[in-house]
């Protein structure tokens, strides 16, 4: 029962500190928002359309055009790669302002949950559905023209339920396994990661020289003493101090996750939010480090 309490204890105090990781996209989320509704629409009209004892041809062309929309969507977004959940991990965002400039030193990650590509595939399935069925009724009489447009239909569409399914899965194994070896899974020896973490000339990168490891460039404010002021050099030195204790805070929050749950045991239900909570801090690490 303590054993219980104590992991609910865990998971709570670990799931209110990532969700203030998680910043929404006004324009994404309306863009999905709308999504859904013509994807609602369409739904509540193929449904009504099925069992009306006469098929109305403009509701028909209604179903055809909503799927249409929402079938051009969902292959733009996986031809073109282009993000669609409405939220991103921010890690931090501070303005920096020097003498004759203005900077934002923000960095924010993609993070698409795997519940959301899991709905998108199936919503979009059905959605194959609504437009193959209303143009099998429609063109009835012009079996060559349905062909046509079917083939096309499966051309366009089967590249992007291909790469939604890998996205699913999608990782770079080798970074992944480097990670997992060198970071989480001998965590016991890492406390102290941050601790020994040393920033590298102008501040392009950190280097932990325990681990022979460095961070990614770019992740700092890069500082060039030949074109800045001293003012200018101490302010930038003062944003990339807050970046670095901002990941080394996060590390120390992982590393009481992970040192803390390995001696708990967790029912299924709680063992997928433990994989969740993980993922987003395995996530912000793996962007963090040049491994």
């Amino acid at each position: 029962m303590r054993n219980q309490k104590n992991s609910i204890n865990l998971l709570k105090k670990h799931n209110k500190i990532i969700r203030k990781f998680f910043k929404t996209n006004l324009m994404s989320l309306f863009a999905f928002i709308f999504d859904q509704t013509i994807f609602s629409i369409t739904l509540v009209l193929f449904i009504t359309n099925l069992f009306i004892k006469e098929s109305n041809d403009i509701v028909s062309y209604l179903i055809v055009g909503g799927s249409i929309y929402l079938l051009l969507k969902f292959t733009y977004i996986n031809w073109f790669s282009k993000s669609k959940f409405f939220q991103l991990i921010c890690i931090f965002d501070y303005n920096l302002k020097l003498e004759n400039h203005k900077f934002k030193a923000q960095r924010s990650l993609e993070f698409t949950p795997i519940w959301f590509w899991i709905y998108i595939i199936f919503s979009n399935f059905i959605t194959v559905i609504f437009i193959n069925y209303e143009l099998s009724s429609i063109l009835s009489d012009k079996p060559l023209l349905t062909a046509i447009l079917e083939s096309m239909l499966n051309v366009m569409l089967l590249p992007s339920f291909l790469n939604s399914f890998q996205k699913l899965t999608q990782s770079n194994k080798e970074v992944e396994s480097n990670y997992k070896n060198l970071i989480k899974t001998q965590y016991f020896s890492n406390e102290s990661l941050f601790k020994d973490a040393k920033f590298s000339e102008n501040y392009l990168n950190v280097v932990f020289k325990k681990n022979d490891l460095v961070s990614k460039n770019g992740l700092f404010i890069f500082s060039n003493n030949k074109d800045l002021t001293n003012n200018e050099i101490l302010e930038i030195k003062k944003i990339n101090d807050k970046i670095l204790d901002n990941y080394t805070k996060i590390w120390s929050n992982y590393y009481e996750l992970l040192e803390e749950s390995s001696m708990l045991e967790f029912s299924r239900k709680k063992a997928k939010n433990l994989f969740w909570i993980e993922r987003v801090y395995d996530h912000i690490f793996l962007d963090f480090l040049n491994i």
